[in-house]
């Protein structure tokens, strides 16, 4: 008996191509989106791993003890020694004549330029490293600039900020989306799923028609998107191959994995709170 009240549904056919496409568009945004924010942090991780750490050392300091210290230390990136003669030499190169006319002795004193791992390049974990280093013998002073690494992890926070409040917005606006598609391909059935509660229909027998069908357009959604982000990322790397917008490649194919996923997973959860929203409305609300 369910089975026959099931066949005049199929008159009335919901048009799914637009919510699909909008869907996929702003899937293709939200893809967009992340990829900035992961170049994004990859580059100010080379930013902030290009700010680096000098410390000036006593001219009787164990330079190999405290070179092998820091070496050993989790947040060390890279660590050079330099002699303060090589600092005498570039000085020299740098200026317009000889300072050892005008000083009896080189007064540069030796130093160790310090790179620290972007992770730990923060005003907090800085401060606590400059206090770590300024204990070791020999140690003259710790000189760092301040208000640079505050300055780029404040844009750091910034973006990550805004790409995240973006992208729920583009959650909202899909949910938004799917779920008044679902509304009306419900409302153009809503006599025959009363019909079928009426018969004794279950609840996942109502549903699963829905599910399935937007298990399928979040499919299509997330392909049509990842194939967007493939050929705009291949356009990209045409015109300007150094940009090299596939490195790593493992995240590429994840990110575009993850967008085919994320668009099933919108579709679902918004067809699945509609219908049982729907399926909870008193019988003179349908009419």
């Amino acid at each position: 008996m369910i089975e026959e009240i099931e066949k005049p549904s199929k008159r009335k056919k919901t048009n799914y191509t637009s919510p699909i496409m909008a869907v996929a568009l702003l899937l293709f945004v939200v893809g967009l989106a992340a990829h900035f924010m992961y170049q994004s942090s990859k580059l100010t991780d080379k930013i902030k791993e290009q700010q680096s750490i000098r410390i000036e050392l006593k001219n009787d300091a164990d330079k190999d003890f405290i070179l092998q210290t820091l070496k050993a230390k989790d947040y060390t990136k890279l660590v050079s020694y330099v002699p303060k003669e090589q600092g005498w030499k570039e000085m020299k190169g740098e200026m317009q004549h000889d300072p050892s006319l005008l000083l009896d002795e080189n007064p540069l004193p030796n130093i160790i330029i310090l790179q620290v791992k972007a992770e730990k390049n923060t005003p907090f974990h800085i401060g606590l490293i400059k206090k770590e280093i300024t204990q070791l013998d020999g140690v003259v002073a710790v000189e760092y600039k301040e208000a640079d690494i505050k300055l780029i992890d404040k844009i750091i926070s910034k973006l990550t900020l805004s790409g995240a409040i973006l992208i729920v917005i583009l959650f909202l606006i899909a949910v938004y989306i799917i779920a008044s598609t679902i509304r009306l391909a419900i409302f153009s059935q809503r006599f025959i799923i009363r019909s079928m509660q009426l018969v004794g229909a279950t609840r996942w027998f109502i549903i699963r028609p829905f599910i399935v069908k937007s298990l399928f357009n979040g499919l299509f959604s997330g392909l049509l998107a990842s194939g967007m982000i493939s050929g705009l990322y291949f356009l990209v790397e045409y015109y300007f191959p150094k940009w090299n917008v596939f490195h790593p490649l493992s995240y590429f194919i994840a990110s575009l994995v993850m967008i085919v996923l994320l668009g099933i997973l919108l579709s679902i959860l918004s067809s699945w709170i509609m219908v049982r929203k729907y399926l909870r409305m008193k019988l003179d609300n349908l009419y």
